[in-house]
């Protein structure tokens, strides 16, 4: 579903678990489900996969997504600590708890917990990692230094490069030539852009 096939991997997925339910494909198609809006499909998917295993770290913290996208906070944060009682390590449950918790202004438990996230941070970053768990706009507003912000920034635009340069036929070579509009009329160039959100 990588490349825009919400629905067919939806339809791929459902026959798929109608011939032998798995937590992993329940969890992928709560993924698709939610992309596509469907958020109540969606946690039924995610809670079959909690219940097929338990120990699949991506389920809780995806449906911790789902409920957020239905401003069910105090869900959406039980669910990003579960998924860390699964996977302590797994930066990007504790950067989306970070985020519900500054949203719901639990600020003892956020200071805590972001105290953990700008370590790993600042771990990644001295590695020279990309640290793609922290989201641009998760960056602008938390408390970190600036060049933190540039950093997550960088590796969010390299990601992009990445993905559209895999998307596209062949590489685009050379230069557009623009021309003149008609005589009194606005010159006016139309550009657009991708957004990873």
């Amino acid at each position: 579903w990588g490349q825009g096939q919400m629905h067919r991997a939806r339809d791929l997925l459902r026959a798929g678990l109608r011939a032998r339910p798995f937590s992993e494909g329940h969890a992928n198609l709560g993924i698709v489900l939610s992309d596509l809006g469907d958020y109540e499909g969606a946690i039924e998917h995610f809670e079959a996969s909690i219940k097929l295993n338990p120990r699949l770290a991506e389920a809780p913290k995806c449906l911790g997504d789902t409920y957020k996208h239905l401003n069910r906070w105090k869900e959406a944060i039980a669910m990003y600590e579960k998924a860390l009682v699964i996977r302590p390590n797994y930066w990007e449950a504790l950067n989306d708890l970070v985020h519900a918790l500054q949203h719901t202004c639990e600020w003892k438990q956020w200071r805590k917990k972001l105290t953990l996230l700008q370590g790993e941070l600042a771990r990644e970053l001295a590695r020279g990692g990309q640290p793609l768990f922290v989201k641009p706009f998760h960056a602008l507003v938390y408390p970190l230094a600036v060049e933190h912000m540039l950093m997550v920034a960088r590796a969010y635009a390299a990601r992009a490069t990445r993905l559209v340069k895999s998307l596209l036929p062949r590489p685009m070579v050379g230069t557009l030539k623009l021309v003149a509009g008609k005589a009194g009329a606005p010159h006016r160039i139309r550009v657009g852009w991708v957004s990873s959100n």
